[in-house]
């Protein structure tokens, strides 16, 4: 799960923690003991972080990871065809402006909500990347095996 070490935990995430670690225990991965001991410290965290830390040496879901890592590279790819698709039809109409002579900037008209859109995909990717846990700037690593 990809929190974030400064938020203040809500119950939904101490829930989620809860979860996380009872399918472990119910995987073979840790001990009733082990499990009791950070049901409690889930139970009494503050911070997302202090949650994170409690399932930070568990395996992540091989098929999410996989899943993301599809996702992340769709996205990717997805955005670069927008960016190359905003740039080639607005470099054309400012082209097509200059060859007429200039007069009033008429391609603002499509250069504008184009602009807005294009920001608006590189933002949702952002949000995508960050609830998938990539890192920042590079791709989502690969799945760890089992």
């Amino acid at each position: 799960m990809p929190w974030r070490r400064d938020v203040r935990a809500s119950d939904l995430d101490r829930e989620q923690c809860a979860a996380a670690l009872a399918r472990h225990y119910v995987a073979g991965r840790i001990a009733l003991d082990e499990l009791e001991g950070r049901l409690d410290r889930a139970r009494l965290a503050r911070t997302t972080g202090e949650l994170g830390g409690l399932v930070a040496d568990l395996p992540r879901p091989a098929r999410l990871v996989g899943f993301g890592r599809w996702v992340d590279r769709f996205d990717r790819l997805a955005l670069r065809a927008h960016a190359a698709t905003y740039v080639a039809v607005n470099g054309v109409l400012v082209g097509m402006w200059e060859l007429v002579g200039g007069g009033e900037f008429w391609p603002a008209y499509a250069l504008v909500p184009s602009t807005a859109l294009v920001a608006w995909h590189a933002g949702g990717s952002w949000t995508v990347r960050r609830a998938l846990g990539a890192p920042r700037g590079r791709r989502m690593p690969p799945a760890r095996p089992r």
